[in-house]
């Protein structure tokens, strides 16, 4: 980890790109200001941890470049991801809340550039600020929902359909992209998005080259791109099988 300085008027949280699809788009400029200076933000490397499951929550971690996977361990020793988070979002903030352990372990998938808030300073924030209280409840709603929904999935629908239903979800969701741009939607290993909609590598691959060759999308080394979301969208009207 490689602690960085970032000099007033020259990039920094007002001028974060990714600011706008932010929990923090809602807060005016004088605010922002003032949580630029609080931040401290550093450089990751692939395979850097941010923080371990069963941790104390010593910090709000926000995305400005890059991805994080957060995954949990079983007392067996097997892990299951439950999620990844890309830039523009926050990592660790409902532990921060519940002022409880941190209940997954968070690392690093690509080089970043990650920012960390302390405790009191983002519930400060919160008590201060009702925008952000209401669209961070809103967000915790969304969150809470589609993680239902994909605990039922795995149980009654087809992969095909849990894995429509996944990429729709992540480009419908609220990561920041640039108006008429559409943006790689998965930049995580295929083993980690395997595990996320309840399959096996094998079957997941099977599946997104079916989704390619039938023009719904597009696979690069840079991720997955949806093409044709009325595509995917009409699977979710019928039984597949």
């Amino acid at each position: 980890m490689r602690p960085e300085s970032t000099p007033s008027g020259q990039g920094g949280c007002v001028e974060c790109r990714s600011r706008r699809a932010h929990l923090f788009g809602c807060l005016s400029r004088d605010v922002v200001v003032k949580l630029h200076r609080a931040r401290f933000r550093h450089a990751y490397e692939r395979g850097q941890v941010l923080f371990h499951e069963g941790n104390p929550p010593l910090a709000v971690y926000c995305i400005n470049t890059g991805s994080v996977r957060l995954a949990r361990r079983f007392r067996d020793g097997r892990e299951v991801v439950v999620g990844t988070r890309a830039a523009g979002e926050l990592v660790g903030y409902r532990d921060v809340l519940a002022n409880s352990p941190y209940s997954f372990t968070a690392e690093v998938l690509e080089p970043s550039r990650i920012c960390a808030i302390q405790p009191e300073v983002f519930q400060d924030l919160v008590r201060r600020n009702p925008a952000l209280t209401l669209e961070l409840l809103r967000r915790l709603a969304t969150r809470s929902r589609q993680t239902e929904e994909r605990l039922l999935d795995r149980v009654a629908e087809p992969v095909r359909m849990r894995l429509a239903r996944f990429l729709l979800e992540e480009q419908d969701g609220d990561r920041p992209r640039e108006p008429g741009q559409t943006q790689p939607i998965e930049t995580r290993g295929r083993e980690e998005l395997a595990l996320l909609i309840g399959t096996t590598r094998e079957t997941l691959s099977r599946t997104l080259h079916e989704f390619a060759r039938r023009g719904s999308l597009v696979l690069s080394h840079q991720g997955i791109r949806v093409v044709d979301a009325a595509r995917l969208r009409s699977m979710l009207g019928s039984e597949i099988h």
